[in-house]
């Protein structure tokens, strides 16, 4: 992340052009006052930045053949329905996936609503012969992530490997996806975890005033 030096600046509106008169009150600007023509200060400054901007942005636009450069998207659709993207982006060693479920909060069942949450949340509690802990474990060794998201029209799910562990991140990834153990015990640590965010969601103010408003 770029660090800026910022340095100190007097306040908006500050008099720092000499000393205060002899009453000791500093002089205030009416609201809007702007320099008279022909005093220093006067000149148009809006126009000069934006001259200024127009300059770069016609500069970008002459160079921009040069810096451009579309990564290569691939797309394919397999038998079984499945719409596949790829992306190739090589500058660093890793690869990505993102899976969207059409499963989300709007195909819950009348009365069994949050069902998708809960199963969203509850994928990456074990899958195939391995526990919640030995998957977490797997998946850290690996230096990975997978990570699930609901959604209202939908779930996404998301994983992250280094690209010479493609094989076995995609592995793993295939298990939770297809054979999810759903552990009575984690689904129950789930739907806890699931109304404990409600709760906490009924007490944020501002949460709460965006959901309603």
């Amino acid at each position: 992340m770029a660090c800026r030096d910022r340095r100190r600046r007097p306040a908006r509106g500050a008099d720092v052009s000499g000393p205060h008169p002899p009453n000791g009150r500093r002089p205030r600007a009416r609201a809007g006052a702007r320099p008279a023509r022909g005093q220093p200060g006067a000149a148009p400054r809006w126009r000069v930045v934006r001259t200024l901007a127009l300059l770069l942005v016609l500069a970008g636009l002459a160079h921009g053949d040069d810096e451009l450069r579309l990564p290569r998207v691939t797309r394919a659709i397999f038998d079984n329905g499945l719409h596949v993207v790829v992306v190739e982006y090589h500058e660093l060693p890793l690869v990505e996936f993102q899976l969207i479920v059409g499963a989300g909060a709007a195909q819950d069942p009348p009365g069994k609503e949050g069902v998708s949450a809960v199963t969203a949340n509850a994928l990456r509690r074990g899958a195939g012969k391995l526990s919640a802990e030995e998957l977490a474990r797997a998946i850290e060794s690996l230096g990975g992530r997978i990570n699930t998201l609901p959604g209202t029209d939908g779930t996404i799910v998301t994983a992250e490997f280094l690209r010479d562990d493609f094989t076995a991140g995609l592995d793993l990834l295939r298990q939770v996806m297809l054979d999810p153990t759903f552990a009575r015990d984690e689904v129950r640590r789930a739907r806890e975890e699931q109304v404990a965010g409600i709760v906490a969601g009924l007490e944020d103010a501002s949460a709460l005033a965006e959901k309603c408003y």
